[in-house]
């Protein structure tokens, strides 16, 4: 078992951390956890096997740790301290589409643009 905890430079607990192990070739998943309030997460992991430890968020540069044969009952700690990122995102431009016919009570609504983008479609 590995129990541990997610900081961050200043060393204030990160929580909603993905920390997971996978196997040496990293495409299977072996255990999972989120880190809580606190920063702290648990993994169970199998004996006698080699793993990769994850631990990612967003916002944060993603830490992997080779963790060579787990061959001890003893429960592993470990410290893990995440260095912010910046990620820049694309321009997300949001249009308002509007229904061709509406209907408020008792009163129908045309939107006249919606039937000329579908008479140039034609």
């Amino acid at each position: 078992m590995i129990q541990g905890t997610v900081t961050d430079s200043l060393h204030n607990p990160i929580s909603n951390v993905n920390i997971y192990a996978t196997g040496p070739d990293s495409t299977s998943v072996k255990a999972f956890d989120y880190s809580d309030s606190k920063g702290e997460f648990t993994l169970q992991l199998n004996l006698h096997q080699s793993y990769l430890i994850q631990v990612s968020s967003l916002g944060y540069k993603k830490r992997v740790i080779k963790l060579p044969v787990y061959t001890t009952l003893d429960t592993l700690h470990k410290h893990f301290v995440l260095q912010t990122e910046t990620t820049k995102l694309k321009e997300l431009v949001v249009k308002e589409k509007r229904d061709p016919i509406s209907i408020r009570e008792d009163t129908v609504i045309f939107n006249t643009d919606a039937f000329k983008q579908a008479m140039k479609r034609m």
